[in-house]
């Protein structure tokens, strides 16, 4: 992850050129401020659960899942005020902002399906798909330069990268681990949330 963002800022910096790269930083900084909401918390909360009971591995990782994309819609939201209070007027740049934090939905979607593969000591798929997302996105990355697709270009190979390897995740705990359930537990994503509310509360105050 620490090659993958020293490789691709540099360029970056070279491509976009000094006032675009405000444009690219600024955007970048809000969607990792939004980040911790999305996730709120859960990570620890899942990994802490799953590993004492494995057998609601499954139920907490659909859990998780959902409150991910709660929070994700709430973040879109948030996006919007921000747009505003922030004058943002350029199309692009609205768009390159929603996209960015797709790509961190999708970001933490996967570090959530991660959780599970953590509680049960295997950290080797971590580091598996690891590699498999920041390669993917470095390629995609420097297609977009190639292809000369702007701001845009280079986010949407962000969120490319992302879901790809959401999608691998949560393939690979499917069929060693467990698969998400696919409906809507109310009552375990409310146990959730409030188990991860000191966790977030914490880590938005840093």
């Amino acid at each position: 992850e620490l090659a993958a963002g020293v490789i691709t800022i540099s360029f970056t910096t070279r491509y976009l050129g000094l006032e675009t790269f405000g444009e690219y930083a600024f955007l970048s900084a809000i969607s990792l401020v939004l980040a911790p909401i999305i996730a709120m918390g859960s990570l620890r909360v899942l990994i802490r659960d799953m590993s004492v009971e494995q057998e609601k591995t499954s139920l907490l990782l659909t859990a998780g899942l959902n409150l991910n994309l709660l929070m994700g819609v709430i973040v879109s939201v948030i996006a919007v005020v921000i747009i505003f209070a922030f004058k943002i007027e350029s199309k692009n740049a609205t768009i390159a902002l929603y996209i960015v934090l797709f790509a961190q939905i999708f970001n933490t979607m996967k570090n959530t399906v991660n959780s599970v593969f953590i509680a049960n000591e295997r950290m080797s798929y971590v580091f598996i798909t690891t590699i498999i997302n920041k390669v993917l996105y470095i390629l995609l990355f420097f297609l977009a330069i190639y292809f000369d697709l702007g701001i845009i270009g280079l986010f949407l190979s962000l969120a490319i990268a992302n879901t790809v390897a959401f999608i691998t995740n949560l393939s690979i705990s499917s069929i060693t681990f467990a698969k998400p359930q696919w409906n809507i537990n109310v009552r375990q994503l409310i146990y959730l949330l409030k188990e991860s509310l000191p966790v977030v509360l914490s880590v938005l105050i840093m």
